[in-house]
């Protein structure tokens, strides 16, 4: 059966300080029916654990997931069927990925504590410690060196090509937009609440726009608030 997992990807729209939302368009309509249309479908509304079970068991054929996911995948399904990575679709040919991010804090006060830390945080950064994160998990690096250098993650790319479909889309990264004030990952859950009762058919994207924007802008914050 073949398959494909592409680096998840969750769009949020950014909004400036004000009581309205940026969606409430027909990009945003076409969103939302786009998530209709898979409930329309007869795709299953599976939990994070239980998509990837179902997907490595070859029951669901298509995943959008974590780069960080492809080595599992990859060990998991162990050749009983075709298992290739895609890159995400887009939809028109100009468009953009959201790209999250990670970082490293280092909350120590003790100087050599803070030696130690820094130390290790160089380390897991650099070309060898993001070699060895790559190799384990399929994880997006964040160094480019690593990359390009053949005896680190450039051979591993070359053979590897479920892995080098994230790197081929890193000309496709943008931002990851949010959501101002205090309840922005609030904002978020309610959003994902809204889209769950589409993808399971219990509304339509017309029933739930008006009720996105409503709910989405009462957490938004005033203009000087």
């Amino acid at each position: 059966m073949p398959a494909f997992v592409s680096q998840q990807a969750i769009p949020v729209a950014a909004v400036s300080c004000s009581r309205s939302t940026d969606f409430d368009d027909a990009n945003g309509m076409w969103a939302l029916k786009t998530l209709e249309a898979f409930g329309r479908s007869g795709m299953p509304n599976l939990g994070l654990g239980q998509a990837r079970q179902s997907f490595v068991a070859g029951n669901i054929a298509i995943s959008a997931d974590s780069t960080s996911y492809v080595a599992a995948a990859e060990r998991q399904i162990g050749g009983r069927f075709q298992f290739k990575t895609v890159a995400f679709p887009l939809a028109v040919a100009d468009g953009r990925l959201p790209a999250g991010g990670n970082v490293a804090m280092v909350f120590a006060k003790d100087a050599e504590r803070q030696k130690a830390a820094w130390k290790y945080v160089k380390f897991t950064t650099g070309p060898v410690g993001q070699t060895a994160m790559v190799n384990s998990t399929g994880y997006m690096p964040g160094n480019e060196i690593a990359v390009k250098t053949p005896e680190l993650l450039g051979a591993f790319y070359r053979k590897s090509p479920n892995h080098l479909t994230s790197i081929q889309q890193l000309p496709l990264l943008t931002e990851w937009a949010s959501f101002p004030g205090d309840n922005s990952l609030k904002i978020i859950e309610v959003i994902k609440h809204h889209i769950e009762s589409l993808v399971t058919g219990k509304r339509t994207a017309e029933q739930v726009m008006p009720e996105l924007v409503k709910d989405v802008s009462k957490l938004l914050p005033k203009c000087g608030g």
